[in-house]
């Protein structure tokens, strides 16, 4: 996280690669609220809108933190058909 304010200081903006490397870091770090946190300020901070890819970090760090309720919420929320590989 700490290249990633860097990133930010220097003026670059995130792209989805960016995020899909942030969320894969808190993946395998087990960090859900960081995690959520990324994902919501995708959108809302960098106007970057979440893939699939996205969407199954998220889920797979709901599923790791024993939250599979609201991982199943999650991917009942999403607005539009995401493909298999997030279950």
């Amino acid at each position: 996280f700490e290249k990633f304010g860097e990133m930010l200081e220097m003026g670059l903006k995130p792209d989805e690669v960016t995020f899909s490397a942030l969320l894969c870091a808190c993946c395998h770090s087990g960090l859900l609220n960081e995690g959520q946190e990324i994902f919501m300020g995708m959108k809302s901070e960098f106007g970057v809108e979440p893939r699939t890819e996205h969407h199954v970090y998220i889920v797979k760090l709901m599923g790791m933190a024993g939250k599979l309720e609201e991982a199943f919420e999650f991917v009942m929320s999403l607005r539009k058909p995401i493909d298999s590989g997030i279950w």
